[in-house]
């Protein structure tokens, strides 16, 4: 009853879920479909802690780039929000479904403790997007052959990594900061 109270008034539902030990309190619209921001995040830490090559990037495109994925979910309205706590610190995750020329595609923005840590990127295009991507950078820098493409710039100002790969899907992710050693133990 309370669910349907707080749908007319939000447009939002509420539903509490166990991940790998961990509540999470998600709200969403619509039917219910599970996400699993646990797992993201996690996926994303691991991507931190792979040794990376020199960036592709420079400091200032890849700042720009954060900057550029941010600002793709403004106006949005999310169609799934979640929060857990862990550690004594509060994660925010929102779930967007968006267009990316054509291809549906979900983006899922992480904050720690009102900190912008992370944008993960799913475009539903069975790979196609990153096969443009890699024949953009055959051509552009004669990369032989790559599977995954992972970067990381490091300033005062900003810690700043990118990993983009297929897994199915073209799946590209970039954060910010790199203390996650805790949360990666503790969960797996």
């Amino acid at each position: 009853m309370l669910n349907y109270f707080r749908k007319l008034v939000t447009g939002y539902q509420l539903k509490n879920i166990q991940i790998e030990n961990v509540g999470v309190k998600i709200r969403y619209r619509g039917k219910f479909t599970f996400f699993d921001p646990v797992s993201i995040l996690k996926e994303i830490f691991v991507k931190m802690d792979q040794e990376t090559p020199e960036t592709l990037l420079t400091n200032d495109e890849l700042i720009s780039a954060w900057s550029d994925r941010k600002n793709l979910i403004k106006g949005i309205v999310p169609i799934a929000e979640a929060e857990f706590i862990f550690d004594d610190t509060l994660y925010e995750v929102r779930r967007y479904v968006t267009r990316y020329l054509s291809k549906p595609q979900s983006i899922y923005f992480f904050r720690k403790s009102n900190e912008d840590i992370a944008i993960y990127f799913r475009v539903y295009d069975y790979g196609s997007h990153f096969e443009d991507i890699k024949n953009y950078l055959n051509e552009k820098i004669q990369l032989d052959t790559f599977s995954n493409l992972i970067g990381a710039t490091v300033q005062e100002e900003m810690n700043l990594g990118y990993s983009l790969d297929i897994l199915g899907h073209t799946r590209y992710m970039m954060w910010r900061g790199s203390e996650h050693s805790l949360f990666l133990k503790t969960v797996t």
